[in-house]
């Protein structure tokens, strides 16, 4: 009878550290991941507004895609960053909560700055290669759209590229790209 005891409460104490190890593990990879992960920003600061409508696009420069997998690029429209920094295209409760907390005390969101938010097919192109990918970098530059005329107003720097994954909580450290029109 004590034997059994010893055996009920070895198994027992066995059962409890299983679960709390696996409770553990579980809290772990649940604080590892994140809204914001695959996704990217890049935000511009419009220095001077001219007369009537401007819009500005992201354009892929070098849009030799057609050897890319898994989804291409394409055009994508600054909106203010409210409406695509909060109010992502991903409809994600858990992004608008932590986007509002982050965006606190980042600059960007006051007017005349634009956003844009791009997934990972959109940000890096993904090429077969044998039984692997190699990922390529895309390369950007920023269109403005005005009365049916376009003109490239700037380029984007890589480091201005920001992965939002990696920026948890540090938003304030977004660095905008300057326009300034003619």
């Amino acid at each position: 009878m004590k034997h059994s005891m010893q055996h009920q409460t070895n198994n027992g104490f066995k059962s409890f550290l299983f679960l709390m190890a696996a409770s553990l593990l579980m809290n772990c990879s649940k604080a590892q991941m994140s809204p914001f992960d695959g996704s990217y920003t890049i935000v511009i600061k419009v220095k001077n507004q001219v007369a009537g409508d401007v819009q500005f696009e992201l354009r892929e420069i070098d849009a030799s895609t057609d050897s890319c997998s898994f989804g291409g690029y394409r055009n994508l429209r600054f909106q203010r960053p409210e409406e695509v920094l909060i109010q992502n295209r991903y409809q994600n409760t858990s992004w608008e909560f932590h986007a509002r907390e982050y965006a606190k005390d980042a600059l960007f969101m006051a007017p005349g700055y634009y956003a844009v938010v791009l997934n990972s097919s959109e940000r890096s192109c993904m090429i077969p290669q044998a039984n692997q990918y190699i990922y390529r970098d895309r390369y950007f530059q920023i269109v403005a759209i005005q009365n049916n005329s376009e003109k490239v107003v700037a380029e984007v720097p890589q480091e201005r590229i920001y992965n939002l994954s990696l920026m948890r909580g540090k938003w304030d450290q977004i660095l905008s790209i300057k326009i300034i029109l003619p």
